[in-house]
């Protein structure tokens, strides 16, 4: 009797030989993950499988949720969570290559690789959230700014504006290390600054593996309505 089965991540046969006349056979069951197959026999039965597609099911700890994803079935042809869609993209998480809709692929965000190649310094991410550490800052955006998306306290943002004499301080917190910003304003109803107004090099050299530093620049003729904005160079 020569029976198909389809279990998780490959095709297997099960082959039942040599039963007595009137006995009661049993199924038999294989899953087969990142293999390429095999053969096991023993008493009346033989099992043969087929080569495994690879991929299998992952475990993902990063940003302390913990979490599985499964790599797709051979060639595949299923899904064993098809609710299961975090970016709501309309692809199970299964297939998609990147669940969280960040940017980053979910094997890189696995192992940190993105940031090991841009800052030297291995990340790995939730790939079921677009912000790691939930500071506001995306993992994607963390990646641009070399800042930790695993530390909340890490991202960069303008911290605060105040008045300074007749002029205005703008406060930022960001990377140290010899990185530069330019800041850019505009006068008037809100609008998107633009405006370069001057460049900032942090040359303190941070804190940690991630030179965690402030970056400070006074507005000498600050005006009652300008709006300022920073980026990283």
């Amino acid at each position: 009797m020569r029976i198909l089965r389809r279990s998780l991540g490959c095709l297997a046969w099960v082959v039942l030989a040599g039963l007595p006349a009137g006995a009661q056979t049993e199924e038999l069951e294989s899953s087969v993950l990142d293999g390429a197959g095999g053969r096991a026999a023993g008493g009346t039965y033989e099992l043969v499988s087929a080569t495994a597609q690879p991929g299998g099911i992952q475990a993902s700890a990063a940003g302390g949720t913990g979490g599985l994803r499964h790599q797709a079935g051979f060639l595949g042809t299923f899904v064993l969570k098809p609710e299961l869609d975090h970016d709501g993209n309309g692809i199970p998480d299964e297939w998609d290559d990147d669940n969280d809709g960040d940017g980053l692929a979910d094997r890189a965000e696995l192992a940190g690789t993105d940031f090991e190649g841009a800052w030297g310094v291995a990340a790995p991410t939730d790939v079921n959230a677009a912000d790691s550490d939930g500071d506001g800052a995306g993992d994607d955006h963390e990646l641009l700014a070399g800042t930790d998306p695993n530390d909340a306290d890490s991202l960069f943002a303008i911290t605060d504006i105040q008045r300074e004499g007749v002029g205005a301080r703008v406060n930022w917190k960001g990377r140290g290390d010899g990185t530069g910003y330019r800041v850019l304003g505009h006068d008037g109803s809100y609008a998107p600054p633009t405006d370069e107004l001057d460049i900032v090099v942090v040359a303190d050299p941070g804190v940690g593996v991630w030179h965690a530093a402030e970056g400070t620049w006074l507005d000498p003729d600050e005006t009652d309505a300008r709006h300022y904005g920073v980026v990283k160079e």
